[in-house]
């Protein structure tokens, strides 16, 4: 039912499914409700990825919307397996919301995410990547908390601190997005 959380369905896919390696695991979920064409979607309504674990749900994007807007979908859900973060242009891949005319090009911030977590091993999430790639993504999610401090970007930041052996840093992170954006349930993962 579209009224379960999409991290609830993930988990409950990976209560029965455990990845091998260079696998990543996509669950369709069918909603009872067809998307509108003119709406603009929240992507966490139509999926949901979690970084660098290998498993998305995505809910029936082929109900109501069109072939590119299916695409960027998958692709937003996909980048963010590795990481990848919301950005504020509306048209963008990475946008929050499904882009009524979506772009079809990542933007520079992502795709430098991508270059450093491609070979990522999901079975081990952050501990296959090397610390100069985490220091890596570090850099730019700091900086987009700066342009944008949005909640999402606050938790793996901290788990990239945290991932260091930097708990204190780790604290302060998350500590600062209650302040910013306490109602944001990303912040309380």
């Amino acid at each position: 039912d579209e009224l379960r959380e999409t991290d609830l369905l993930i988990e409950e896919i990976k209560s029965f499914i455990s990845l091998e390696e260079n696998e990543v695991v996509i669950g369709f979920h069918r909603m009872s409700q067809p998307f509108t064409q003119n709406k603009v979607i929240d992507v966490d309504t139509v999926g949901s990825a979690q970084s660098f674990r290998g498993f998305i749900v995505i809910r029936d994007p082929f109900m109501g919307l069109d072939g590119v807007r299916k695409e960027t979908v998958l692709a937003h859900e996909m980048t963010h397996l590795f990481g990848g973060i919301h950005v504020t242009d509306a048209n963008a891949i990475m946008h929050p919301s499904v882009p009524l005319n979506p772009s079809v090009v990542l933007d520079e911030d992502n795709k430098k995410i991508l270059y450093w977590t491609n070979g990522i091993d999901f079975r081990k999430g952050l501990d296959s990547l090397s610390i100069e790639a985490v220091r890596a993504l570090i850099s730019v999610y700091e900086r987009k908390i700066k342009e944008n401090p949005l909640g999402d970007f606050y938790y793996q930041l901290g788990k990239f601190y945290q991932h260091l052996d930097e708990p204190m840093k780790a604290v302060s992170i998350w500590e600062a997005a209650v302040r910013y954006q306490y109602e944001n349930p990303y912040i309380h993962h």
